[in-house]
């Protein structure tokens, strides 16, 4: 064999393996479009459903069987709407409304958000509200289309919501990756201070909220 012919055979398979170990390195973590460390995320933000479920049970109204239900009625729930703080979504599986407290906590974060995003200088923006209180009948019908839909979800005690990552209503997707970064600080603030639970979700491209007042 020759000197030329025994670098192909040990070389150019080394030189595959480490251009594979470059690209799985460079994509670890991330979605793929490359602009959110799921790694990252994940490790932050791991409130478990059960944990959560336990202050929706504590701080939440009694889930409710479908639409027909006089929201409006109800003394403990505030009807949401898309304001200076936030935009709300269409809502496809959920209904617009919170208890005060997790009410309270979504116009917190937006509003910090905004004022962050003022002290650095960047494009004002506005969240997007993905999801908000679901009715039983609402989760049957999302069970439809998505297996791993919790038949006790904590959506449907209305302290929960969920605020895409994917998305910043004023802002080009190009944009996001500081403004996912300053939200993530922004939950972290709230969550350490005992005002919130937060679970990242990859498969929903969300952040999971529950109020804990």
């Amino acid at each position: 064999m020759t000197v030329k012919q025994h670098l192909h055979t040990w070389l150019l398979p080394l030189l595959f393996f480490l251009c594979l170990a470059v690209a799985v390195g460079c994509s670890c973590g991330e979605t793929k479009d490359g602009n959110v460390n799921y790694n990252k995320y994940n490790s932050l933000f791991n409130d478990m459903n059960g944990t959560q479920l336990k202050a929706a049970q504590r701080f939440g109204i009694k889930p409710v069987d479908d639409r027909n239900y006089a929201f409006h009625d109800d003394k403990r729930l505030v009807k949401v709407s898309t304001c200076a703080a936030y935009k709300i979504d269409k809502l496809t599986h959920s209904v617009p409304y919170l208890t005060k407290g997790a009410s309270a906590l979504l116009t917190k974060i937006g509003e910090t958000l905004r004022k962050r995003l003022k002290e650095e200088k960047l494009p004002d923006c506005r969240l997007i509200v993905t999801s908000l209180l679901r009715t039983k009948a609402d989760v049957r019908r999302l069970q439809g289309v998505n297996a791993n839909a919790s038949s006790n979800s904590t959506h449907c005690y209305a302290t929960t919501f969920d605020i895409t990552y994917q998305r910043f209503d004023g802002v080009s997707k190009s944009s996001g990756e500081r403004y996912i970064e300053i939200l993530s600080d922004v939950l972290q603030d709230l969550r350490k201070q005992g005002r919130c639970y937060v679970r990242f979700e990859t498969n929903q491209h969300c952040f999971h909220i529950t109020s804990r007042k």
